[in-house]
């Protein structure tokens, strides 16, 4: 006659302790990092650490969420636009700062479209960049061409968390002898033209705007593109 062996054993609630449990590696924890179902598995804390996409250019491209990424903080900034030209012997104003959309995104699909807004020539308006289709937008900053105004900083769109919109560039200003080019709007505007002299640059994608031109003998500066941030968590 077969005997039957098996014992069923069942184990009483918290009768496993960590001194009965398998060793782990030094700065692991046990989960699973594989973005689908798999067994438990000695996985660095490192490995949950968020990430990091920085995109300073693209057109209708394409961001793909990693393996694993459980949820996504999006920061689409809009470019500057460019600093006024001078119209005579007044100077021009500054060009705009480009807004900036945030969001936070549950549950990401597997890919989105994006686009940075470039930069703008002088005189120009900001490009704006756009993230997901277009649902997100941080509009590009408004130059006013040739006139002595500042440009209005752009607006900002379909963001979750925030819709900032851009600074405004400054006025040319008269300071006794030629006027002075007004700065871009934004922590990396471009400085106004100065004494005849050109205006500054833009700091590159910080969608800062550019200067103005201090009169009809200097140069504006054109705004700067934009930029579009991606920050993965995988927790």
């Amino acid at each position: 006659m077969a005997t039957n062996n098996a014992i069923n054993n069942t184990l009483a609630n918290n009768a496993v302790t960590n001194a009965m449990l398998a060793q782990m590696g030094a700065r692991t924890i046990k989960g699973n990092n594989t973005g689908s179902t798999a067994n438990a598995a000695d996985v660095a804390t490192s490995a949950y650490a968020p990430t990091i996409q920085s995109f300073s250019s693209g057109s209708a491209a394409t961001y793909t969420t990693p393996a694993g990424c459980t949820w996504i903080e999006v920061i689409v900034k809009g470019g500057g636009a460019g600093g006024s030209t001078s119209g005579g012997s007044a100077g021009g104003g500054g060009g705009g700062e480009g807004g900036t959309a945030i969001s936070i995104i549950t549950s990401p699909s597997a890919t989105y479209t994006y686009t940075v807004g470039g930069t703008a020539s002088a005189g120009s308006n900001g490009n704006n960049s756009t993230f997901s289709g277009g649902t997100m937008v941080g509009g590009g900053g408004l130059s006013s061409g040739t006139t002595g105004l500042g440009g209005a900083g752009g607006t900002a769109s379909g963001g979750t968390l925030f819709n900032i919109p851009g600074c405004a560039g400054s006025n040319s200003s008269y300071q006794g002898s030629p006027y002075f080019g007004g700065s871009g709007g934004g922590s990396g505007g471009a400085v106004g033209g100065t004494n005849s002299g050109n205006a500054g640059t833009a700091v590159a994608n910080s969608g800062g705007g550019g200067g103005g031109a201090a009169n009809a003998t200097g140069t504006a500066s054109g705004g700067a593109a934009g930029r579009i941030t991606v920050v993965e968590h995988y927790i």
